[in-house]
C-alpha cells in the first residue's frame, strides 16, 4: 500500500491502514449503508467506536440540521 501511495505522488508516511479503515467507514456511511453492516464488514468492535470515525458529508449534516428545526 505504501509503495502505491508513493507511486501516486503521496507522502506514504502520512497514511496508514487506520486511515483506510476510517475512510472506508465514512464512504460507506455517506453512501447509506447501515452502521451495523459497516461494523460487521469493517470488523469494528461496536457502533460507538465506529461512529467516532465517520465523517459525515456536508450534505448529510445539513439534512440532519433541517430535520431538527
Amino acid at each position: 500500500v505504501s509503495k502505491k501511495f508513493y507511486d501516486l505522488g503521496f507522502n506514504a508516511r502520512k497514511y496508514g491502514l487506520h486511515t483506510f479503515r476510517a475512510s472506508a467507514a465514512t464512504v460507506c456511511a455517506n453512501a447509506g449503508l447501515s452502521p451495523k453492516l459497516i461494523e460487521i464488514h469493517g470488523r469494528w468492535s461496536g457502533d460507538s467506536c465506529l461512529q467516532r470515525y465517520i465523517d459525515h458529508s456536508l450534505e448529510i449534516r445539513l439534512m440532519a440540521t433541517r430535520l431538527m428545526i
